[in-house]
């Protein structure tokens, strides 16, 4: 007996390939001798042995299982032996589970097999740390339509629409292509709107991947401005170098897709509701019709102005930093032309952008500094990665230039006594707390003037004169000391006596905001701090 186990291991080279005498029986559909076979061994070695075997399209498949060749060549008597008598693992396929290579290779009768006689389900297992709906993503991704269909009858489509798990299946779709995959999913409940990881939907990947057939389906199935606002937005995003493209390629696909929108909105009655002209835009429109579309298709400057126009109607009511970034990069070509060729409207165009870049008092996301912290700052010129011989001179900080446009262009917006998230810092103690003398004296008398208050008090319970560093500074400081105002020490008396106000105005009020700089930041930063010592220690534990 012990012979004929061992022969049993033994793969050999023949004809059909490199195979074991079991997965020779179940290629062939001998049930009865399979079933022989495993009366002599049934161990996981013998019944999951692998061998290389040649599939009816004569490609050499290896690492295959006699269960492999038996639901590859539909003999499901043996199939049922294979699991049931030797408890076959249908996990154990090529490279991945058999249940996966089925789906891939759109074999609805073997999945039907499977699934009906409870060898598998719809649902993914648990050790196999995949998502709830894996086999349905995989279906839709291979564009195995009649399988997709099947698993939305078999629950899927009813856990979807309870909201049971994610499913990806659009999303891998569109991305894919897959037209009647993609009708179907949203037919069974699947959100064409939802974003994935990478925040984009169904429609974004469809019009990335220039599947255009699907980009008019869902603009048809969702038929509102905001999916024509995604469109048009990832169109004006082709402006961007971003994009691992040639600039023509990056034009083209802005075209064809403003285009493909124009035409939907026509035929939908969705109108654009444009902004009128602004010099910083040189007087231009959004394009309203395929016709003047047309107009500026090989014009580089005008499709980059285009971009800008869709941006700004899209992104900035809802305040979305990424609209700085494109304003950044229109100011940056503003001021790289020419000098002596600029023009007065040019002069004009770069003041509008700096009023909307103050408009939207962009603060830096680690450590909440405004415009005008960055202005007084010498770390600021470290910061700047894209330093040219030409311009270093002109980018020095702090630059007194900057903040004298600041202060022309944003009076309307900047606020003098902002403070940064770490020490509670205004302006005026940033560029007090410098050791260069180069700006400072003038910067300070600048903002003075301007109206920010030379007695804030940040995290530390310090005004501006406490963080001085050079005797100039600090002469100066105290040359600007004025007799206190009656408001300004009833602030202080509120912050010192700790009186508690915050129920009797809203918090953001100026008047909140004026007794916070004059201590109660300072004094909000110890109890902070006190609160801390109480956590670590866990006196209340």
């Amino acid at each position: 007996m012990s012979y004929v186990k061992l022969a049993l291991q033994v793969v050999e080279s023949r004809e059909e390939g490199n195979v074991s005498i079991l997965i020779l029986g179940a290629l062939y559909g001998y049930k009865d001798f399979v079933r022989a076979l495993l009366s002599w061994n049934s161990s996981p070695q013998h019944v999951n042995l692998r061998g290389d075997v040649k599939n009816d399209h004569g490609n050499l498949i290896q690492g295959v299982t006699a269960l492999w060749c038996a639901l590859e060549k539909g003999h499901y008597n043996v199939a049922s032996i294979l699991i049931n008598e030797g408890k076959a693992d249908i996990f154990c396929g090529p490279h991945e589970s058999l249940f996966e290579y089925f789906i891939k290779t759109g074999r609805l009768d073997v999945i039907q097999f499977l699934v009906d006689n409870g060898y598998a389900t719809v649902k993914t297992q648990k050790v196999t740390n995949k998502s709830y709906y894996y086999y349905l993503d995989l279906a839709a991704s291979s564009d195995q339509t009649n399988i997709v269909i099947y698993f939305l009858s078999k629950g899927d489509e009813r856990d979807i629409r309870k909201g049971i798990g994610v499913s990806h299946a659009l999303h891998l779709a569109a991305k894919k292509g897959h037209y009647d995959c993609v009708q179907l999913l949203c037919n069974a409940g699947l959100s064409p709107t939802r974003r994935d990881v990478n925040t984009n939907t169904p429609l974004r990947l469809a019009a990335i991947n220039k599947h255009f057939n699907i980009v008019d389906f869902f603009l048809e199935y969702n038929n509102d401005e905001a999916s024509f606002n995604e469109l048009e937005l990832l169109a004006s995003s082709y402006m961007s170098s971003s994009w691992n493209l040639g600039a023509d390629d990056r034009f083209h696909r802005m075209y064809n897709l403003l285009e493909q929108s124009l035409i939907k909105r026509l035929l939908l009655n969705i109108p654009k509701e444009v902004a009128s002209p602004i010099a910083a835009y040189e007087f231009q429109r959004e394009c309203q019709s395929i016709d003047e579309l047309e107009l500026i298709q090989h014009d580089a400057d005008r499709l980059i102005l285009e971009a800008l126009l869709i941006q700004e109607r899209i992104l900035l009511p809802e305040k979305d930093k990424t609209l700085l970034l494109s304003l950044h990069q229109r100011g940056i070509t503003l001021v790289e032309r020419e000098q002596d060729a600029m023009n007065s409207v040019d002069r004009h165009a770069i003041l509008q952008w700096i009023r909307r870049l103050c408009r939207e008092q962009p603060i830096t996301e680690d450590t909440g500094q405004t415009l005008l912290h960055l202005s007084v700052t010498d770390r600021t010129y470290k910061c700047i990665t894209f330093k040219t011989p030409d311009i270093q001179s002109v980018i020095s900080f702090p630059n007194i230039q900057v903040i004298r446009l600041l202060l022309h262009c944003g009076h309307r917006w900047i606020d003098l006594d902002a403070v940064d998230r770490i020490s509670g810092n205004t302006a005026l103690h940033r560029i007090a707390s410098s050791w260069t003398e180069v700006n400072a004296i003038a910067i300070i008398d600048l903002l003075i003037n301007a109206g920010a208050h030379i007695d804030c008090i940040n995290n530390y319970n310090e005004m501006p004169i406490n963080v001085a560093k050079t005797t100039k500074v600090r002469s100066l400081l105290q040359s600007k000391q004025k007799p206190p105002r009656l408001k300004c020490l009833c602030a202080r008396l509120i912050t010192n006596q700790q009186i508690n106000y915050d129920s009797v105005w809203p918090v953001q009020t100026a008047l909140n905001r004026f007794v916070v700089m004059h201590g109660d930041l300072s004094r909000k930063h110890v109890l902070s701090d006190e609160c801390s010592l109480i956590d670590d220690f866990g006196l209340f534990d």
